[in-house]
């Protein structure tokens, strides 16, 4: 058996230090799995927000936008007041 370290720190076998090193390793993979899953979760909300302001542009385009019935009611009633000046 292979002894690594020196002085009054406990030395450690290979076997120590490869049982170590893959926990270390199993650890960061978990890490990495939670962070993975957090960022990919972060860009579901985002899309989902962007839908909902997509909705709410959509409603405020449709709410102020110019209404071609409105436009055309508005040039029939400034006809009828051009022909009502004219008669009266």
């Amino acid at each position: 058996m292979e002894v690594v370290g020196q002085g009054a720190a406990a030395t450690l076998s290979s076997l120590q230090i490869h049982f170590i090193q893959n926990m270390i390793h199993e650890t960061l993979e978990d890490f990495r799995d939670v962070c993975h899953r957090d960022i990919v979760n972060l860009q579901v909300e985002m899309v989902r927000q962007f839908y909902i302001q997509l909705n709410e542009i959509h409603g405020l385009v449709e709410k102020y936008s110019v209404n071609e019935s409105l436009v055309e009611e508005v040039e029939k009633l400034r006809e009828e007041n051009r022909r009502l000046k004219t008669n009266y």
